[in-house]
């Protein structure tokens, strides 16, 4: 086992004075008297608790701890072993907390685990088990006034169209405070513009690559077989598959090839398994592989692909490398993509705080009784990811205060309203956590607006007149610009003069009108996305809490107000994968009010805060991608860390679909593969950002290795950001000509060279 190393000035949670008498009272647990066998230390008995890592306690042993549990000893011998252990030499692993297993007989004998921490409000109960705590004021671990927290805000479709971007007409007065006391990354790029596919990237810090996610079927929780695509297995059946019919794009409810493997990999005495067009077989024993082509070479819905039995590689996502290295985690709103992993990754990533986990799993009825029916992706009593009401349309606005509070109970709440409280109510529960025991935290708020459908209080978009909001000067795809780097997505301004779809094809655009009052709703939506923030920001101030609390924000990717006839993101260009980024580290003076033009990117976050916070990186199978931007934090002005930002995007290819896609006409076929399984997509587009230029590669496909063809060229692009100095992309002047057919061919191949390595595919 990797050792674990400290976390800066950070230590293990502490008790204090008083804590366990309210406790006790709250569990009717009973108090150990004097001393225990021998112990200098009293000790609090909860009876029938079991204070393990993921309800309330720190491990020191077993599960995400340094030492197995400990067997066949009596519970004197226990505690004797916490006494043991106690001391200053064992910080921040200092024992102070027992959990007492019996073993069945009446032998007084049992299993013993070591905690460094153990919160009884947060334990479940447990028929025969006790955990014993130690006295307060015990701990031997020196108080640190300066324990170092993160609260980390992730926004959904945010493009850099913020003040702090030097976008001067937007009103975002919170994002911008906080840029004036923190460090402004003026040139970050996302590894995918699409929701699942980023956040699988910066949650667990790979690449797509890495992962093997680029649409919306696929997380980092599946198992890893050996593919066999087009091939079906012959062989003894056995339980466990499901049958299921191609229903409009049904993998992403089944989970697709990958959810079939994850089944047989699970599966003791499961050999291999097939997923035929959403049925998932699993085999015993496979005595041959058949061919089962679809029968459509152009067609990529009717999948057939098979594999061997594989594994299941370890995976620690942000949050849950924290959790294990003792910080409380909690999160509210959009930080996985929903489903992707499943259930938010509920008892990996995240502390089950408060009563019975009420205050990171909250009863959510609460909420409705007070503010109106709140949507959300999991249910009750599980992670809080609140939804909003569907417009009809792309947008809609709603009579409620400027802070979002609704007239009554009988409406639904904004989606941000109730992210933002329950953001606040989280915070709350941390200081105090912090204040009693020392124990820092870790806590994600995902904000949901700018995201579709755009739904604010009703006085927002009269911050932006319509008279003053311009459409963009390049209203369609130069055809100099191969169409695959387009994709169709509908939109509709249900206020003009012409309501409907009017997203037809790269080379035909809205009119005005229309351009105008869309993109009026997409800054209405980002600055009541600020408005939420400053909330969260504010609470955080008032708890005094700024000073050692480091803040990262961002997007998980940007995105298109129709330039070029693009709309949503979904695409390889600047505006798509350009995200705002900023974090505030205020021990690190030199980064405060500053701006960096260095190159980097979205999975640098993930050793990034690892390197600021002292952690060790985690021992998992992959092995993490990105680069520590400590470097640039602590000189701004001249730090790099790379050369090179990259991104990736699938296409597909349909029956009478053209090859830019036709989402919400004709056939409703999409070309950007999010519903498509990784086995059958069509080409795949790779893209670099370096200093000056954007170059990218749309090439073939290999459905079995998962890995690019780059014989099967399909098209390249190149775009020249030499005068590109500003800290948000002028959208109407670098990307609208493909640069490829006029450049010298020796940069476009020094370029291609570069790409083919920086993906791992030297030519």
């Amino acid at each position: 086992m990797k050792e674990k190393t400290g976390c800066g000035d950070r230590r293990m949670p502490k008790t204090r004075p008083g804590w366990h008498a309210r406790v006790a009272t709250l569990f009717a647990a009973t108090l150990a008297s004097d001393t225990i066998a021998g112990s200098q230390v009293n000790y609090t008995e909860y009876r029938n608790l079991n204070c393990f890592s993921g309800h309330g306690g720190i491990n020191i042993d077993g599960s995400g701890g340094i030492a197995p549990a400990h067997t066949n000893i009596t519970t004197q011998e226990c505690i004797g072993l916490c006494d043991a252990s106690s001391n200053e030499s064992f910080c921040p692993w200092s024992c102070q907390c027992v959990v007492f297993k019996p073993a069945d007989g009446g032998s007084g004998l049992g299993t013993c685990w070591r905690r460094s921490s153990c919160t009884p409000t947060a334990c479940p109960t447990a028929e025969g088990f006790a955990t014993y705590v130690r006295a307060a004021g015990s701990s031997p671990c020196p108080a640190s006034p300066t324990a170092r927290s993160i609260l980390y805000v992730v926004f959904d479709d945010l493009r850099p169209d913020l003040s702090a971007y030097d976008v001067d007409f937007m009103k975002t007065p919170n994002i911008q405070k906080l840029a004036d006391t923190g460090l402004t990354f003026t040139r970050a790029y996302c590894q995918q513009s699409v929701c699942s596919p980023s956040r699988n990237s910066f949650t667990t810090g790979r690449r797509p690559n890495s992962t093997k996610v680029w649409n919306f079927i696929n997380h980092f929780r599946n198992a890893e077989c050996n593919v066999r695509n087009e091939l079906a297995a012959v062989g003894t059946v056995m339980p466990g598959g499901w049958n299921g019919v191609i229903k409009g794009w049904s993998q992403v409810a089944s989970g697709g090839s990958a959810e079939c493997c994850t089944r047989c990999s699970s599966a003791p005495g499961c050999a291999g398994w097939t997923y035929n067009r959403n049925n998932c077989t699993l085999y015993s024993s496979v005595s041959n592989w058949v061919s089962c082509p679809n029968g459509e070479p152009n067609e990529t819905l009717a999948t057939c692909v098979s594999g061997d039995r594989g594994t299941v590689p370890a995976w620690t996502p942000l949050p849950a490398h924290f959790r294990n290295n003792g910080y409380l985690t909690l999160g509210v709103g959009k930080y996985y993509h929903p489903g992707t992993p499943p259930l938010a990754d509920r008892d990996v990533s995240w502390t089950a705080a408060g009563p019975n986990g009420t205050i990171q799993f909250p009863d959510q009825r609460a909420y409705w009784s007070r503010w109106g029916m709140v949507p959300s992706h999991f249910g009750n009593f599980q992670y809080l990811n609140p939804d909003d009401e569907n417009c009809g349309a792309d947008y809609c606005t709603a009579d409620f205060a400027e802070d979002g509070t609704p007239p009554s109970n009988t409406t639904m709440p904004l989606a941000d309203f109730v992210t933002y409280n329950d953001a606040i109510n989280k915070l709350r529960y941390a200081a105090s956590n912090l204040e009693q025991t020392g124990q820092p935290f870790f806590l994600v708020t995902g904000i949901k607006r700018p995201h579709l459908n755009w739904r604010t209080p009703s006085n927002y978009p009269d911050l932006y007149p319509i008279e003053t909001v311009k459409p963009p000067t390049q209203l369609t795809l130069d055809k100099s610009i191969d169409p695959v780097a387009y994709t169709v997505f509908p939109m509709s301004a249900p206020n003009g003069t012409t309501p409907g779809d009017f997203v037809v094809s790269p080379y035909e655009h809205g009119t005005d009108a229309q351009l105008r009052e869309l993109r009026q709703h997409y800054y209405a939506a980002v600055s009541w996305a600020d408005f939420a923030t400053g909330e969260i920001l504010d609470e955080l101030a008032t708890l005094g809490l700024e000073s050692s609390t480091m803040v990262v924000l961002h997007s998980d990717h940007g995105w298109h107000l129709g330039e070029y006839a693009m709309w949503e993101k979904r695409s390889n260009w600047e505006l798509a994968t350009r995200v705002p980024l900023i974090m505030r580290v205020p021990w690190i003076p030199g980064s405060v009010g500053q701006r960096s033009s260095a190159l980097v990117e979205l999975v640098d976050i993930y050793r990034t805060v690892c390197d600021l916070m002292d952690l060790a990186l985690p021992d998992d199978t992959v092995p993490l991608d990105g680069t520590s931007l400590r470097p640039i934090l602590e000189a701004p002005a001249t730090a790099t860390v790379k050369d090179v930002a990259l991104s990736t995007f699938p296409r597909c290819v349909h029956p009478n679909m053209p090859v830019y896609g036709s989402r919400g006409r004709g056939n409703n076929a999409d070309n950007t593969c999010l519903e498509v399984e990784r086995t059958d997509f069509t080409w795949m587009g790779y893209t670099m950002r370096t200093e000056r230029w954007r170059y990218t590669e749309w090439v073939g496909w290999n459905g079995s290795s998962l890995q690019p063809i780059w014989s099967q060229l399909r098209a390249r692009e190149l775009y020249d950001h030499g005068n590109d100095t500003g800290a948000w992309t002028d959208a109407d002047r670098f990307e609208n000509v493909n640069l490829v057919a006029t450049t010298d061919k020796a940069i476009v191949d020094a370029l291609s060279e570069q790409l083919r390595t920086a993906f791992g595919s030297p030519p």
